[in-house]
């Protein structure tokens, strides 16, 4: 039975490890702080978060979240005055992968199996090995023929990109150094709603690459 998730930081995880055997496709710094962007894009997506002046502020009226989404909520909030994306970004990215992971496995998209490797006892791989060519399969598709993204699905193309992963991704090979690809996706982006969200990949855009010129992965 195939499982789904239609959460932006779950559709990225599951991209960014390999379907069969759970291995990770990105360094550990990469994945954490683009999956923190995934969080905050959930969250931004859902009316609950806005970007002012550079910093991270809780909209006023927000109803209150459980699970994963409501612990970042929760240290959105205590935190005054508001501080910067980049802030949080290196904060929420030191355990994103496994608090993503955690969520992923209660709700059945995950599963542990046991490894053949003896310093890593135990695997996260998809209940469904489905689950996460689906997602990447759609977006691909989506991509290629130039569809029009939801702010969901453009936030995870462009997450992609600025991780790279399209280079480390056995099916974004229809994508690679697509001049017409890079286009709709740059025209997607622009026209992105709410707004705050272009500013999000932008900062994660800047961190990836501070992380990676100074050999941070």
């Amino acid at each position: 039975m195939l499982v789904r998730t239609e959460r932006l930081a779950d559709e990225l995880y599951l991209l960014a490890h390999d379907e069969t055997s759970g291995r990770p496709l990105l360094p550990d710094r990469l994945a954490g702080l683009a999956l923190a962007a995934a969080l905050l894009g959930e969250l931004g997506l859902t009316g609950l978060i806005a970007v002012r002046d550079g910093n991270v502020v809780v909209v006023e009226g927000s109803l209150p979240e459980i699970g994963l989404i409501g612990n970042v909520m929760c240290d959105l909030e205590v935190e005054k005055p508001p501080r910067p994306v980049r802030d949080w970004l290196e904060y929420f990215g030191q355990h994103a992968n496994r608090s993503v992971a955690s969520r992923l496995v209660a709700s059945g998209v995950l599963v542990r199996r046991p490894s053949r490797l003896p310093l890593r006892p135990v695997r996260l791989v998809p209940a469904d090995l489905n689950s996460a060519a689906v997602v990447a399969a759609t977006l691909v598709t989506d991509l290629v023929r130039s569809r029009r993204l939801e702010a969901r699905s453009a936030m995870l193309a462009g997450l992609v990109r600025a991780t790279r992963l399209d280079r480390d991704h056995p099916m974004f090979f229809e994508v690679r150094d697509q001049p017409a690809v890079q286009q709709h996706l740059d025209a997607t982006l622009a026209e992105i709603s709410p707004p705050f969200l272009g500013e999000l990949l932008r900062q994660t855009e800047a961190a990836i690459a501070s992380a990676v010129a100074t050999h941070r992965i």
